[in-house]
């Protein structure tokens, strides 16, 4: 089950059974970075790459 919730006109946040989506904006070049990241590293999508990325920093901030 999930739950769809309007946060602003073009804005929406999914609640996937403890799985929230969230969308935010990077430069093209960034992207760009992004998607070579995920082919070198075998990442299936972006978002998997960002969320590791998150997890691993977050770790980091924890440890130091």
């Amino acid at each position: 089950m999930y739950e769809v919730k309007k946060l602003k006109d073009n804005t929406y946040e999914i609640n996937l059974d403890g799985i929230r989506t969230i969308s935010f904006k990077l430069e093209e070049d960034m992207i760009k970075e992004i998607e070579i990241a995920c082919k070198k590293l075998g990442y299936k999508n972006k978002s998997e790459l960002i969320k590791d990325a998150i997890k691993e920093y977050l770790n980091y901030l924890s440890n130091h």
